[in-house]
């Protein structure tokens, strides 16, 4: 028996940092936990975000169904590997029984980060938002370079600290045929959201990309044009 997973699987502690979502007869939560030292066999005492998931699964080409927290997991550590643009929560411990259809992912929460609404409700002047927005633009560049696709990239899911930049909330992505592709579908879900953003800081967040991806721009207007039909 994996001790620390039935651990984990049984905590009943913590708080909901988000309602639970429930799939068919499967469900997917996530809980902020504070452990104390030796509460969880081989975890470290301090402060987590819990995930847990049972019957909640994708699919793939090769493979019929695999835990979306897997998915999560490898993008989060694709990105680490792509872009020293962003920073991505810290995976302390990750675990999947397959034939019970269960995945538990541990990550530390950030620290010192605000996500990207909130930042902009405090009214930063106008070379604090250049650099953050041509800072997303080309950390996003750099991950839709080699084809990852975020998936679920809502102004929720960017946070921003002094210096740094974070992207939270992988499990919805993958790799897609294009990396043009995949800047499209991110970027267009992404403005369609920030409605906080005027149209000149669009065009800051959208014109690195112009400058990678030669008529993205335009591209961009057409893709936004059918998701709105």
């Amino acid at each position: 028996m994996n001790t620390r997973f039935e651990s984990l699987w049984s905590y009943a502690g913590g708080t909901a940092a988000e309602a639970v979502n429930h799939r068919g007869n499967g469900f997917s939560e996530m809980r902020l936990c504070k452990f104390t030292e030796r509460e969880i066999p081989e975890l470290d005492a301090g402060t987590y975000f819990l995930k847990r998931q049972k019957n909640y699964q994708f699919r793939t080409w090769l493979v019929c169904q695999r835990p979306t927290l897997l998915r999560e997991k490898r993008g989060m550590e694709s990105l680490a590997d792509l872009s020293t643009m962003f920073v991505t929560p810290e995976v302390v411990y990750y675990s999947q029984e397959l034939a019970s259809k269960r995945a538990i992912l541990l990550t530390r929460p950030l620290q010192g980060f605000l996500d990207l609404q909130t930042v902009w409700q405090q009214q930063p002047g106008g070379a604090r938002k250049k650099w953050i927005l041509q800072t997303l633009a080309q950390g996003l560049i750099d991950m839709h370079g080699s084809r990852l696709c975020h998936g679920a990239l809502y102004p929720r899911h960017v946070f921003v600290a002094d210096s740094q930049l974070a992207l939270i909330d992988f499990e919805k992505s993958r790799r897609m045929p294009f990396a043009r592709s995949a800047a499209l579908r991110d970027v267009a879900r992404f403005l369609r959201h920030a409605e906080f953003l005027d149209q000149g800081e669009m065009d800051t967040l959208t014109s690195p990309f112009e400058e990678r991806f030669s008529g993205f721009t335009r591209q961009l207007a057409l893709y936004q044009a059918r998701k709105h039909q």
